[in-house]
């Protein structure tokens, strides 16, 4: 494991923890806690991986970089237009309005998808 990701690790480990903590919280203790603790919870783990992710990019270089760079533009144009286009669907009423919770798993995924790509095409 190079360098960089074994910090990348180190700096990621405690929003792992709180996105478990999170997820104990709000099953088990749901009704209990405060619904705004229990929906705000894991925004803070977000914004700690959102952190991460900038800081292991900055410590990459220049190739690496480019590969990223790629990967997250295809990945917010792949997904800012199936945005719009369940949007649009939503509001001409032809389907039933979704949750907006399945845009940051969708990025993810494209994003992974996209690197995949990037980095056959820089091999």
């Amino acid at each position: 494991m190079r360098p960089h990701q074994k910090r990348y690790l180190i700096e990621v480990f405690p929003a792992l923890l709180l996105v478990a903590v999170w997820a104990a919280v709000s099953t088990r203790f749901g009704d209990a806690a405060p619904p705004l603790l229990v929906a705000l919870l894991p925004l803070a783990a977000m914004a700690w991986l959102v952190v991460a992710l900038a800081r292991r990019l900055l410590r990459k270089d220049e190739l690496e970089q480019r590969i990223e760079l790629f990967a997250i533009a295809s990945a917010s144009a792949a997904v800012g237009l199936a945005s719009f286009a369940w949007a649009s669907l939503e509001r001409s009423r032809i389907v039933a309005q979704g949750s907006l919770f399945w845009v940051l798993p969708g990025l993810v995924a494209a994003y992974a998808i996209a690197k995949l790509v990037a980095r056959r095409r820089y091999r």
